[in-house]
């Protein structure tokens, strides 16, 4: 008997969109091939090319691509490459110069992505140091409101007239 461990636990998330990522990639390539090999003409889908197509042929539900962890990468990348695509399809064939700059794209996607998450973060970190502020001043009032009643049962009590 092995060691070997089968689990029906689902795939982690990280994991998963990995793997939606590798099958965008791999048909977006496929395509490409299958552009040039005829003549700047799309071959399935009545010639259409669309994100659902993508989608489709990459066995990927168009939905996933509007989840959080896809809207925002992934889908901007696919739509990105659907334009130039269509640019490639309209002039006939003839390849885009920047084809090869799929990789610059992806950069610049995760400096955005890298840039607005430091971002997301410094505003995290000013609403923690208002909170603790707040709190502060909370604690403040609470001991002098608690200073106050005490200074005025002391004067119901004596029955000092107001």
């Amino acid at each position: 008997m092995g060691t070997e461990q089968t689990s029906s636990a689902p795939e982690r998330p990280e994991r998963r969109s990995q793997t939606v990522v590798g099958k965008i990639l791999r048909v977006e390539h496929t395509i490409e091939q299958e552009i040039e090999s005829n003549g700047g003409a799309y071959p399935h889908n009545g010639g259409k090319l669309t994100e659902s197509e993508v989608c489709r042929r990459a066995g990927v539900p168009p939905a996933t691509l509007q989840g959080p962890a896809h809207v925002t990468t992934t889908r901007l990348q696919l739509g990105t490459w659907l334009r130039k695509m269509l640019g490639w399809i309209e002039r006939g064939g003839e390849r885009p110069d920047d084809m090869g700059t799929r990789t610059d794209e992806w950069k610049e996607l995760l400096e955005q992505i890298a840039i607005s998450y430091d971002s997301a973060n410094e505003e995290v970190d000013t609403l923690r140091k208002r909170v603790k502020a707040l709190k502060e001043r909370e604690d403040e009032l609470a001991q002098k409101h608690a200073s106050l009643n005490a200074t005025f049962s002391r004067r119901k009590g004596r029955g000092t007239p107001r």
